[in-house]
Formats: structure tokens, C-alpha cells, sequence
């Protein structure tokens, strides 16, 4: 497919070694670890994920056109939902990130605990940098979790007619009685181009509320 694939933008191709330029100051001593090793961490494994990408491009064609049988169109549809993975975790770990350090920031004492589950506490409370991107988190949650919890999804078996494609069948509760199963369908490169957009941003708080901020809050 002759079409140009979508990556997420962490300063270097995908497969290059990482450079202290890609980084920016986090602290490293604090009650939850360092969380300098944490963002090299992300940007380790959303380098993996840009890898990915290239793959589900890759294997549209084959799986379009069925050429290895059922087995291609689930490889193709295994590597897109470990995409969806990925960036579920990740936008976990950075919004929680984003948080720890906006407390320590505005309080001047690092916290002792943190939202066990970061997106659904954004997605109640939205900060402001979340707000533009809101609805790409509300989406990326529920495809995600219909991935982990909708007992009909395993059903599914679509495949993008012109492009590579996320699709994930939610049933509420997995229960028929009450919910009706709802098709949630999203273009692969806007799912990648939305999460950049998403993941800038949240580097754009990083920076603001990195090492020089802590260093003047108070003790």
C-alpha cells in the first residue's frame, strides 16, 4: 500500500539509539522512583509501538486480500489491538506522571499516593491540557477496554476496505439483557496521529513541571 505510514514523534526513527536529546529534566529521587527512568521507559516502548505500526501497515494488503487464510487477518488484527495496548498504558503512565508532578508543584511535597487508574480519573476530571484531546481518551478507553472485557468481541473479524482500521465490539457489562453491542470503528492513522497530538502535549506539561520547577518549590 503506497501510502505513508503514521509514526509518533519521540525525536528519533524508529530503531535509532536513544540520545539525551529526546529526554528532558525529570527528578530522579522521589517516593515512587525516578521518573526520568519512567519517561525513558515510555519513550523505549512507544519506539517499540511506532515498529508496530509500520507492521499493520505491512500486513493490511495480505490481510485485505485474505492470501494466508484466516491467519493473516487475525495477525493483522493481533498487531493492531497491541497497538491499542501500548498507547492505553502508556497514556495511563503519562497522565499519571503529568499529575505527581503538577501536586509536587503546586503543593511543594511529592505525593504519597497516586489515581490507580489515571484515565478514568482525567476523563471525570479533565485538567486543561487533557481537554483538547478528551475525546480521543474517552475513545482509546473504551476500545481498550472492550480489547479486555467484552466477552463478544473475540466475534469480531473486520478488516479497513481501503486502509488499516481499529475496530472492537463493547458490550456494557457483557450483559445482552440490558446493553445492546455497540461497533466502535477508527482509521489507523488517525488513531496514530491523535495519540502524537495527545503525547506532545503531555511532554509540553512534562517540561513545564520537570526538575527546574521542583527545585524552586518549597520543602
Amino acid at each position: 500500500m503506497a501510502v505513508e505510514i503514521p509514526q509518533i514523534n519521540i525525536g528519533r526513527q524508529h530503531g535509532e539509539p536513544l540520545n539525551i536529546t529526546q529526554m528532558f529534566p525529570l527528578p530522579i529521587d522521589t517516593p515512587f522512583g525516578s521518573l526520568a527512568v519512567k519517561f525513558m521507559t515510555v519513550l523505549g516502548r512507544l519506539d517499540h509501538v511506532n515498529g508496530t505500526i509500520q507492521e499493520v501497515f505491512r500486513t493490511y494488503e495480505a490481510a485485505k486480500a485474505n492470501r494466508l487464510g484466516r491467519l493473516s487477518v487475525r495477525h493483522h488484527m493481533l498487531l493492531a489491538e497491541e497497538v491499542v495496548y501500548w498507547m492505553r498504558k502508556t497514556a495511563d503512565e503519562i497522565i499519571g506522571l503529568v499529575a505527581f508532578l503538577a501536586e509536587r508543584q503546586s503543593t511543594g511535597k511529592w505525593p504519597t499516593k497516586l489515581a490507580p487508574f489515571p484515565i478514568a480519573d482525567v476523563l471525570k476530571r479533565p485538567p486543561a491540557w487533557v481537554r483538547p484531546h478528551l475525546a480521543f481518551v474517552a475513545r482509546l478507553n473504551e476500545v481498550s477496554n472492550a480489547y479486555k472485557h467484552s466477552f463478544v468481541n473475540s466475534e469480531l473479524n473486520l478488516i479497513g476496505r481501503d486502509e488499516p482500521g481499529v475496530y472492537a465490539l463493547a458490550l456494557k457489562d457483557n450483559d445482552l439483557d440490558n446493553h445492546a453491542p455497540e461497533l466502535h470503528n477508527i482509521r489507523f492513522a488517525e488513531l496514530v496521529t491523535r495519540f502524537d497530538a495527545f503525547y506532545q502535549g503531555a511532554c509540553e506539561q512534562l517540561r513545564a513541571c520537570g526538575v527546574p520547577h521542583m527545585e524552586r518549590a518549597p520543602t
